[in-house]
């Protein structure tokens, strides 16, 4: 399991909040504070769900 499943799933159980910097489709990058509340696997890729402000 890679480094990135294992701290979504760290912080899922330990209720932590994350910093995430993402893309968007044209380009713009942003940043969130998440609260991760769930991961799954689901057709061949993982996917979480997350509270952001």
């Amino acid at each position: 399991m890679n480094e990135q499943i294992i701290l979504l799933r760290n912080s899922i159980s330990n209720f932590h909040v994350l910093f995430l910097e993402y893309k968007s489709g044209i380009g713009i990058i942003s940043e969130r504070e998440i609260e991760p509340l769930g991961l799954f696997f689901d057709q061949n890729e993982w996917k979480f769900v997350a509270f952001a402000d």
